[in-house]
């Protein structure tokens, strides 16, 4: 589970806020698999954003 996620998750970051964080994020993913979560995150529009965060954390 990222961070953004949660963030996201909570409604404590924007998706302006994670948008503009998502290509650094990409650039210092350590794995493949966390790069391309973030480029999922990036691709998706805004309610994709927040389903995949909620999915991923599991907040309600």
């Amino acid at each position: 589970m990222c961070l953004m996620c949660v963030e996201i998750a909570l409604d404590r970051m924007s998706f302006m806020e994670a948008r503009r964080a998502l290509p650094e994020l990409i650039d210092t993913a350590k794995s493949e698999e966390e790069k391309e979560h973030f480029r999922r995150l990036q691709e998706a529009s805004d309610e994709e954003m927040k389903e995949i965060a909620l999915k991923k954390t599991g907040v309600k």
